[in-house]
């Protein structure tokens, strides 16, 4: 599926995890969101990937950021509710693991976003 960042393939999945190999352009970045119900695993096949975290909504003055910088076979874990986002430092090939939390299934509309996805080059 393509992105303004690059794009995704679903490579597997069933009821309570869904891979998929994310190819993201240098500088591309996902919008910023939060599951209810889904982690997410980012492992880095290729490049350099930077996974931001926040605390809270980052227009709340309460929310803190940390971020972890991934290179070739790092992996980054996200939990729910943590608000996230991805952004490629240089062009990057990764798996992404969407993992079902509770009893629910992996739902691919489990996202709540706050703003774009894009391209910090453009």
């Amino acid at each position: 599926m393509k992105r303004p960042w690059g794009k995704w393939t679903k490579l597997w999945g069933d009821e309570r995890v869904e891979v998929r190999l994310l190819e993201v352009k240098a500088g591309g970045f996902c919008t910023l969101h939060r599951h209810a119900n889904m982690s997410n695993v980012f492992y880095v096949l290729e490049g350099s990937l930077r996974v931001d975290s926040y605390h809270a909504w980052p227009d709340d003055r309460r929310s803190s950021v940390t971020f972890e910088i991934l290179e070739e076979q790092d992996v980054a874990v996200v939990s729910p509710p943590t608000v996230h986002r991805f952004q490629a430092i240089s062009k990057v090939v990764a798996l992404e693991f969407n993992i079902a939390v509770g009893s629910e299934p992996v739902d691919p509309l489990d996202s709540e976003q706050l703003g774009p996805a894009g391209l910090d080059n453009e």
